[in-house]
């Protein structure tokens, strides 16, 4: 008898697919787009769209395959561009209710200064111990040259 992969026997061990849709960058003109436009494009249309939906694009111009095929908009390269991967987009950053795109992105420098000041903190740190370690044994050194000394 052949056995289910485990990620198909337990449901919270899938992977969700990563796509535009999670991301705070997707708008339609300027305006934040709502999970319920979320959901429509999701559908790609068959429960209705958004108002304005072939105004759909990425607020960090992330889109460039899209920029590229298409000369103005379409409808189809929307919904082909927000089901693409973003695994590995640079510009990705996870979509939360109520904050407009221009929030997301200061809300993603804010956690990018955040990160570096840990980094920093943490240097810092571990700096300051292997200073204190080369000075313990610096501090020793003419004793263990001094005791070498009486050897030879």
């Amino acid at each position: 008898m052949l056995r289910k992969p485990l990620k198909n026997r337990f449901a919270f061990l899938r992977r969700h697919k990563r796509t535009c849709l999670d991301c705070g960058f997707l708008m339609i003109e300027e305006t934040e787009l709502i999970p319920s436009d979320r959901t429509l494009l999701g559908a790609h249309g068959k429960a209705g769209l958004p108002a304005g939906a072939l105004l759909t694009n990425c607020r960090r111009s992330l889109w460039v395959g899209y920029e590229l095929a298409y000369g103005g908009p379409d409808l189809d390269g929307v919904f082909q561009e927000i089901e693409k991967s973003r695994k590995k987009c640079i510009g990705f950053f996870r979509y939360e209710p109520a904050f407009t795109p221009t929030q997301h992105l200061d809300l993603q420098e804010q956690r990018r200064r955040e990160k570096l000041n840990w980094k920093i903190a943490r240097l810092g740190f571990f700096g300051g111990v292997l200073g204190a370690l080369i000075g313990s044994f610096l501090r020793d050194l003419p004793h263990w040259i001094a005791s070498a000394w009486r050897w030879i």
